[in-house]
């Protein structure tokens, strides 16, 4: 009977709670409330460096193979104002930080059933006039200006390119040095704005979460997974151990063991997937895209991409950690308790003493 308990506590009991502590701990972690705006604001504090490691990195020789977009980071290199500080001063800076932030605190609160799924939609207006500010034009007229100067087909790249009036696909890299270059070029950011719709909603129609509580409801579904491996552990507990004491040592040993190896596996985890992000960016593609990762720009975005998702990481992980530690501590308390009993009916029933 020992025996058939302790293989209950180690094959069973176990494997099956540290499963649940990891369930549990990164259901916790996704719908505590605040996830995807925490998110969020991380990718927003960080975009103007971003910005500006990524412009700095497109500079330097032969980090754009491409001779279209290399002939408008090298136009942009020769003025003075910065993306970072176009971003700035256009309000596209600001628009991130509450327009676009604020979204994302509303689908935290679609998932906390406190608002309707339907409402959420991001505000495209701010961005709009931004795109068509006077900031933004002054920058673009200069950009056309510092271009290399068109050849025939880029010429007639322009005139077809301004009577479509389309702004979305990529404009001719040269410039037409005409009289109406400029007209041209404000009249292409309007088609270009006039395409971008004033609302974008972020949930399709048929993808709408129900109205519900998700972060409390999923909480008590988390805490509800534990009453599987708590009757499979209280039953090899009581094969396994002799009485109250024996129960308590069994029980809380094991769940002790799943706490401490839940704690390792996650931080082996962490650990695991912050060096795969250090790792050599070169290997994260295949094909053409590994040329990319080998690249200056390439390394930049590397590094961009490793510092948000180990902050993505951090965040989904804690909480799993956390639950390690209470599990583990639930253990400790009820191995210390059934000392503490034996010892008590040790005190309380002595022995017979010697005649």
């Amino acid at each position: 009977m020992k025996a058939l308990g302790l293989f209950i506590l180690i094959i069973l009991g176990i494997p099956i709670l540290i499963g649940v502590t990891f369930a549990a701990g990164a259901t916790r972690a996704v719908t505590d409330g605040s996830f995807m705006s925490a998110i969020a604001d991380e990718v927003i504090e960080k975009s103007p460096e971003m910005v500006d490691e990524f412009f700095e990195a497109a500079k330097k020789p032969d980090a754009i193979d491409d001779p279209h977009h290399r002939a408008w980071i090298e136009a942009a290199a020769k003025v003075e104002t910065t993306p970072r500080q176009i971003m700035d001063k256009t309000g596209i800076s600001k628009w991130l930080k509450t327009e676009f932030a604020a979204s994302f605190r509303e689908v935290d609160q679609v998932f906390r059933g406190q608002l309707p799924a339907g409402e959420v939609a991001l505000d495209m207006r701010p961005l709009k006039a931004a795109l068509s500010s006077a900031e933004m034009s002054t920058y673009m007229r200069q950009l056309v200006s510092n271009l290399p100067a068109c050849d025939e087909k880029g010429i007639a790249e322009w005139k077809a390119k301004v009577s479509s009036a389309s702004g979305s696909k990529r404009w001719p890299a040269c410039n037409p040095q005409v009289q109406e270059a400029d007209e041209q070029v404000d009249k292409l950011i309007a088609a270009r704005v006039a395409e971008i719709p004033d609302s974008r909603p972020l949930f399709e129609t048929g993808e709408m979460p129900v109205p519900l509580d998700v972060s409390r409801s999923m909480s008590s579904v988390a805490w509800l997974l534990f009453l599987a491996p708590a009757l499979i552990i209280a039953l090899g507990a009581l094969m396994a151990g002799s009485g109250t004491s024996g129960f308590l040592r069994y029980s809380g040993g094991t769940i002790l063991a799943g706490g401490l190896v839940s704690l390792l596996l996650v931080s082996a985890a962490i650990g695991g997937l912050t060096g795969m992000l250090a790792s050599d960016p070169a290997s994260w593609g295949s094909g053409s895209d590994t040329e990319f990762w080998q690249s200056e720009t390439g390394r930049i975005a590397a590094a961009q991409v490793r510092r948000t998702m180990e902050a993505v990481f951090v965040r989904m992980f804690e909480p799993v950690r956390t639950m390690s530690f209470g599990v583990g501590a639930v253990g400790l308390v009820l191995v210390i308790l059934s000392f503490l009993g034996g010892r008590r009916k040790t005190e309380s029933f002595p022995g017979p003493s010697p005649a």
